[in-house]
């Protein structure tokens, strides 16, 4: 066990004074050749809630959870860095999008963070795993002591078995202490704790050459020996989502932070966790120890011939090399746990003392031309050292002065100062021993001590967060595309104004649905905009021009579709599908649904259908029954028995389990049973007559996610996280309510997680059959529900065995003859796959659903069997008709 510091360890910050080494007294960094692993894995935002409605995401949570877990029993330590607070909070206070003052986005801050813990804690709790919170924002990291205390507590953590789960304290941060995205607060707190590992869980599988979405001949970049070099040749040209705030470029910065500090780290698809086993299978490299087939310095792409053994075989990810002698714990801590209270500009004479790895020198008064901001001694200060500084004369006395708009700042590193700005301001540029002369003292010999000074290398300074620039200083672009850089109130100013005008627009128009869509998505732009912004010339132009004939002209030229796309959605022909929205039920949950389907309910009488019917026991109708993760079940009318003025009342509300019910069928001889799965691992048979519980079933060991009636309810089927697949059978003889109980008759393990079910009808060429589709398995499996018989299907047209999509969805056509099986999958291409019943022929492949590695794509048939709809992440209902594309 690692030995602890005590809190009254206090750091000398002294120039010349010795400085305490953490990581001699402290921590051991594990390598490849132990067991065990201290893992940071990194959950953004879009992989916990919906950019739209903000509903939790509880199966990516899912597998994330269980992932963790898994990597405790095999011994590791695992810390999480999570987001979410505010979009949960968000969905709490059913907000649409982020407020606008500061105050009101902490607030919501608040209230999300403990619904999120709230949240983790159910799904650790499942398993009895401990949880502990802890919120940082810069300040927390500021003061040495400070900082030392919030590694000793990570560690306390780690040694009583304890999931950390880290974010930034949104609450009372502003923008000055702000990390800026949890990519960089996940490299900071993986350099913290010396971890061997950081994950940066993705919407995509790796790092590729360019934007894989507009590129088809993008390819993927496996191992990165330089950052620095690999920025040269592949595009990062992709933004983050729309609740996030980072993107591939805030990755690859986290990435330098970490493997600076000796951790690797990993770029990979956060749908798929459980590639995080397959990456830390293999040993720890190191920059400059990469295979001899791949050439150092540069992106490893895809091509067998430049890829070791050990990648060929390795699902996609991107792995940065830790570097071989990572920065040590103080200097790593001035360079990215400090933030920059001002600005050192150097002459070229110190910039080559300071950058030379040989001298390693201090920086002294002589080598400083300016400084920037107000700062005390003892605070971090950015080094900047311009390249192409231009000379010009004074008008007034003929002196030569530095023009500071026509220079190229180069960041050389960042350092704590031995005296306050003002004081630097009066001895800058001159010798050490005149130091006493122009302040009547000298306090230290140099203004930066070397020790103190904590170097960096960058390539594209002005690209890069907070940790390298300034927040007080502009970005100039050198591009013609920009023609001016704003200080963020003046951006926010002119981008305000041009987003009244389209709304003004929008609104004359009657244009409601762009309308709602551009308040949601500018508001997230408004609280998005960084302390400086290059201005683009357009939307200079269109302000200052005031070119608003212009805008009328371009969008006046645009047919409203909306109306247009709503007819098409109906079926040719049939009067029997709506074509528009017909009625809205709000305010069903507190939480987000999870399940809904409509079903003919059967219900005790009412007093009025007893004054017509005195005999009446019970009646039928037709309901939405939704379960949601506040863990109801609610039946709720469609049509009223008694006026149309009853439809979307709640009837009847339900609790039968202690976890978020995922599935829910209803036997098809007795209506009133119906069977629920959910996240606390059981099944629950309910009489919805009575509300009573009449069978629950503990026979699996973790989600059950999918729960089917068969065989005209002679059997039924649950499918599990755990790999299995349950078949329960009913009992010969009914009970005394003329009702059938069950028992478990067979339990079939399978490769990987259940995801789908489907039950096939008997004909008289096959006996009853459930079809099961399961993660890191290319098969379809036809179970025989008579002899339990398995026969599987390779999904996989070329008959391999590369799993590169799961099937989350499985259905039959309506009518048994047509013998077709629609599959829909995870795959980014948005690919339904329609198979021949009984046989791995793919009939046809359907594309153009837009989908990603979060996706949860689910179909229905139409009762023609011509045609079937697939949900899609734009938030719309995709129809295909059999052999054609979506119309």
């Amino acid at each position: 066990m690692a030995s602890i510091p005590t809190s009254q360890q206090h750091p000398d910050t002294a120039a010349g004074t010795k400085q305490p080494n953490r990581s001699k007294v402290t921590y051991t960094r594990k390598g490849s050749s132990k067991h065990s692993l201290t893992i940071v894995i990194k959950l953004g935002t879009s992989s916990i809630c919906d950019e739209i409605t903000h509903f939790p995401l509880l199966s990516t949570l899912s597998l994330i959870v269980e992932t963790i877990l898994k990597l405790k029993a095999m011994g590791h330590r695992v810390v999480l860095v999570s987001s979410g607070a505010i979009g949960v909070g968000l969905r709490r206070m059913n907000l649409a999008s982020k407020p606008k003052e500061l105050a009101q986005i902490q607030a919501i801050a608040a209230v999300g963070q403990g619904r999120l813990m709230s949240l983790y804690d159910d799904l650790f709790g499942q398993f009895n795993q401990p949880i502990a919170q802890i919120l940082l924002t810069k300040n927390d990291l500021a003061d040495r002591t400070q900082y030392l205390n919030a590694c000793n507590t990570l560690e306390a953590l780690l040694e009583m078995d304890v999931v950390p789960i880290v974010n930034e304290n949104d609450t009372i941060s502003v923008s000055e202490i702000r990390f800026g995205d949890n990519d960089t607060l996940s490299a900071i707190t993986a350099g913290m704790i010396h971890a061997d590992y950081l994950f940066l869980m993705t919407d995509v599988d790796c790092l590729y050459t360019d934007n894989p979405r507009v590129n088809p001949d993008a390819q993927p970049v496996l191992v990165v020996d330089d950052i620095t070099t690999l920025r040269e040749r592949v595009s990062v040209a992709t933004a983050g989502s729309s609740l996030g705030t980072g993107g591939m470029i805030t990755k690859l910065i986290a990435a330098e932070l970490a493997t600076a500090a000796g951790v690797t780290t990993v770029i990979a698809r956060g749908s798929t966790p459980q590639r995080i086993f397959h990456v830390i299978s293999q040993p720890i490299r190191h920059a400059g120890s990469a295979s001899p087939k791949s050439e150092p310095s540069s992106p490893v792409t895809a091509n067998p011939a430049k890829i070791g053994s050990e990648e060929e075989k390795l699902p996609l990810h991107t792995r940065f090399l830790a570097k071989d002698n990572p920065m040590v714990d103080r200097k790593w801590w001035i360079l990215h746990g400090l933030h920059a209270a001002g600005t050192i500009y150097i002459d070229r004479g110190a910039y080559r003392a300071i950058t030379n790895a040989s001298q390693k020198s201090s920086l002294f008064a002589a080598g400083i031309v300016s400084c920037k901001g107000t700062f005390v001694a003892q605070q971090s200060v950015r080094v900047v050292y311009r390249s192409r500084d231009f000379v010009k004369k004074d008008d007034d006395d003929d002196q030569e002065v530095v023009d500071a708009n026509e220079s190229e700042e180069i960041v050389v590193g960042k350092g704590l100062v031995n005296y306050a700005s003002h004081e630097i301001l009066r001895i800058m540029g001159c010798q050490s021993s005149q130091i006493i002369e122009r302040l009547g003292y000298a306090d230290a010999e140099c203004v930066i001590h070397r020790d103190n000074l904590t170097r960096v290398k960058l390539t594209q300074p002005d690209r890069c967060t907070d940790f390298y620039l300034s927040s007080h200083n502009p970005t100039t672009l050198q591009d013609d595309r920009f023609v001016i850089t704003l200080d963020s109130m003046e951006y926010r100013r002119l981008v305000s104004e041009a987003h009244l005008m389209v709304q003004e627009f929008l609104q004359s128009q009657g244009y409601k649905d762009a309308l709602v869509a551009f308040e949601r998505e500018a508001s997230t732009v408004l609280e998005d905009i960084p302390k400086s912004m290059p201005t683009p010339k357009p939307l200079l132009e269109f302000l200052t021009d005031n070119r608003m004939s212009q805008l009328h002209s371009q969008l006046g030229q645009l047919t409203m579709l909306s109306e247009i796309e709503e007819q098409d959605l109906a079926t040719p022909g049939d009067d029997t599908m709506p074509n528009r929205m017909d009625q809205v039920f709000k305010g069903l949950h507190s939480s987000n649904i999870i399940y809904a389907r409509t079903v003919d309910v059967v219900v005790a009488p009412t007093w009025q259908d007893l004054e017509l019917d005195p005999e009446m026991k019970s009646k039928r109708v037709p309901a939405l029954v939704t379960s949601a993760a506040d863990r109801t079940v609610k039946f709720t009318l469609l049509n009223g028995p008694h006026g149309e003025d009853q439809a979307g009342d709640v009837f009847k509300i339900l609790t039968p389990h202690q976890g978020v019910v995922l599935d829910m069928d209803f036997h098809p001889r007795h209506p009133e049973l119906m069977l629920t799965s959910a996240m606390d691992k059981t099944v629950v048979l309910t009489n919805t007559i009575t509300g009573d519980e009449r069978q629950i079933f503990k026979d699996q060991a973790k989600f059950v996610v999918r729960a089917r009636f068969a065989m005209d309810g002679a059997v039924f089927i649950t499918g599990s996280h755990d790999h299995t697949v349950n078949i329960y059978k009913a009992q010969p003889d009914l009970d005394q309510n003329n009702l059938p109980r069950y028992i478990l008759d067979k339990t079939l393990t399978f490769k990987g997680a259940v995801e789908a079910t489907c039950v096939l009808p008997s004909s008289t060429s096959r006996a009853p059959t459930v079809v099961i589709g399961t993660r890191n398995d290319n098969y379809l499996y036809y179970v025989d529900l008579t002899t339990y018989n398995i026969v599987k299907y390779n999904m996989n047209i070329n008959k391999d065995d590369w799993v590169s999509f799961t099937p989350l969805d499985i259905s039959a056509s309506p009518h048994n003859d047509d013998g077709y099986l629609l599959v829909s999958t995870d795959s980014p291409t948005g690919r339904q796959i329609m198979f021949r019943t009984d046989s791995a022929i793919q009939l046809f492949n359907y594309y153009g659903v837009p989908t990603d590695g979060f996706s949860r794509p689910r179909h229905v048939w139409h009762q023609s069997g011509k045609y079937f709809y697939v949900t899609g992440d734009d938030y719309k209902i995709y129809r295909f008709q059999l052999g054609n594309q979506p119309h």
